[in-house]
């Protein structure tokens, strides 16, 4: 197309890898199917398996991790495909901070603002995550930040690398 807006890119100079498997990940579940047997080497008795235990719970996405996964290895290799797919895990699945390696933490570096250790008001009106230090207070006290997964209701320091998520979708690493 003219616009480059919205492209994904095989070079990650200008699609990043993380980015580039959320673009895989986030596809619609009406044309995954047809993604699946393009853009992967899935034999297709492991697609119908697949496919089924998508159709029986859409929610996990089943479909699209196999996808975001198999095209971001093919493109990037295995090594950047499971740190991706950690990361993503890290951020929007069960996966703990803590299980990420340090090439994963430094993958991760480059997707989210990145402050050094400090107090999580401090971190966060730094990082430009929230307005004002008023708001970030705020947001401490409703219980809507976590580091690490452990929600807070008061101001504490951050001594080591962590994850810091405002709501659901809003990240900070601190390191």
């Amino acid at each position: 197309g003219k616009s480059e807006e919205g492209a994904v890119w095989l070079d990650e100079a200008k699609t990043s890898v993380f980015k580039f498997y959320q673009f895989w990940l986030n596809l619609d579940d009406e044309g995954v199917e047809d993604y699946l047997k393009i853009y992967t080497l899935i034999e297709e008795e492991e697609l119908k398996e697949l496919m089924e235990k998508f159709e029986s719970d859409k929610a996990s996405r089943t479909a699209q991790k196999y996808l975001a996964f198999e095209v971001t290895k093919l493109v990037h290799g295995e090594k950047r495909a499971e740190s991706v797919k950690n990361i993503s895990e890290v951020l929007f699945g069960d996966k703990q901070f803590s299980e990420l390696s340090d090439k994963d933490v430094d993958e991760l570096a480059k997707e989210i603002p990145t402050v050094k250790p400090q107090s999580v008001l401090s971190a966060l009106a730094e990082s430009g995550v929230v307005s004002s230090g008023t708001e970030a207070r705020r947001l401490v006290a409703e219980g809507a930040i976590s580091i690490n997964g452990i929600k807070i209701s008061e101001d504490v320091d951050i001594t080591t690398s962590s994850l810091v998520k405002k709501g659901k979708n809003t990240f900070l690493l601190v390191r």
